[in-house]
Protein backbone atom coordinates (compact mmCIF):
# COMPACT_ATOMS: atom_id res chain seq x y z
CA UNK A 1 0.00 0.00 0.00
CA UNK A 2 2.65 2.43 1.07
CA UNK A 3 4.91 2.25 -2.53
CA UNK A 4 1.12 2.25 -4.76
CA UNK A 5 0.84 5.72 -2.80
CA UNK A 6 4.34 6.95 -3.03
CA UNK A 7 3.54 6.37 -7.26
CA UNK A 8 0.41 8.65 -7.09
CA UNK A 9 0.58 11.44 -8.53
CA UNK A 10 -1.05 14.83 -7.12
CA UNK A 11 -3.86 14.74 -9.74
CA UNK A 12 -4.01 11.19 -8.63
CA UNK A 13 -4.32 11.41 -4.94
CA UNK A 14 -6.83 14.51 -5.15
CA UNK A 15 -9.20 11.68 -7.23
CA UNK A 16 -9.08 9.12 -4.87
CA UNK A 17 -9.49 11.87 -1.74
CA UNK A 18 -12.81 12.92 -3.80
CA UNK A 19 -13.94 9.08 -4.28
CA UNK A 20 -13.24 8.67 -0.44
CA UNK A 21 -15.83 11.32 0.16
CA UNK A 22 -18.33 10.51 -2.56
CA UNK A 23 -18.50 7.06 -1.39
CA UNK A 24 -19.04 8.18 2.70
CA UNK A 25 -21.94 10.61 1.53
CA UNK A 26 -23.31 7.95 -0.16
CA UNK A 27 -23.07 5.46 2.41
CA UNK A 28 -24.16 7.82 4.92
CA UNK A 29 -27.26 8.44 2.99
CA UNK A 30 -28.42 4.99 2.28
CA UNK A 31 -28.07 4.37 6.14
CA UNK A 32 -30.16 7.01 6.75
CA UNK A 33 -32.80 6.48 4.10
CA UNK A 34 -32.82 2.93 5.08
CA UNK A 35 -33.28 3.17 8.39
CA UNK A 36 -36.30 5.46 8.40
CA UNK A 37 -38.07 3.40 6.23
CA UNK A 38 -37.12 0.19 9.00
CA UNK A 39 -38.18 2.54 11.51
CA UNK A 40 -41.39 3.21 9.72
CA UNK A 41 -42.47 -0.08 8.94
CA UNK A 42 -41.54 -1.21 12.94
CA UNK A 43 -43.71 1.39 14.65
CA UNK A 44 -42.72 5.03 13.53
CA UNK A 45 -41.94 7.44 16.43
CA UNK A 46 -42.86 5.01 19.31
CA UNK A 47 -40.54 2.34 18.25
CA UNK A 48 -37.85 1.43 20.95
CA UNK A 49 -34.95 1.72 19.12
CA UNK A 50 -35.58 5.54 17.60
CA UNK A 51 -32.15 5.90 19.50
CA UNK A 52 -30.38 4.56 16.49
CA UNK A 53 -31.05 6.66 14.43
CA UNK A 54 -30.58 9.89 16.27
CA UNK A 55 -26.77 8.21 17.21
CA UNK A 56 -26.80 7.62 13.79
CA UNK A 57 -27.45 10.85 12.84
CA UNK A 58 -25.52 12.64 15.19
CA UNK A 59 -22.25 10.41 13.78
CA UNK A 60 -22.71 11.87 10.42
CA UNK A 61 -23.29 15.56 11.57
CA UNK A 62 -19.77 15.07 13.18
CA UNK A 63 -17.94 12.91 10.69
CA UNK A 64 -19.16 15.35 7.74
CA UNK A 65 -18.94 18.51 8.96
CA UNK A 66 -18.12 20.52 5.83
CA UNK A 67 -20.42 20.58 3.01
CA UNK A 68 -18.71 20.63 -0.26
CA UNK A 69 -20.24 19.79 -3.59
CA UNK A 70 -19.13 16.01 -5.38
CA UNK A 71 -17.97 16.98 -8.39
Amino acid sequence: MYLWNRRLSKDDTELVIKRAQASGYIQVLLDLGILTVLLHFTGGITNPFIFVYVIHTTAASILLTKRRPMN
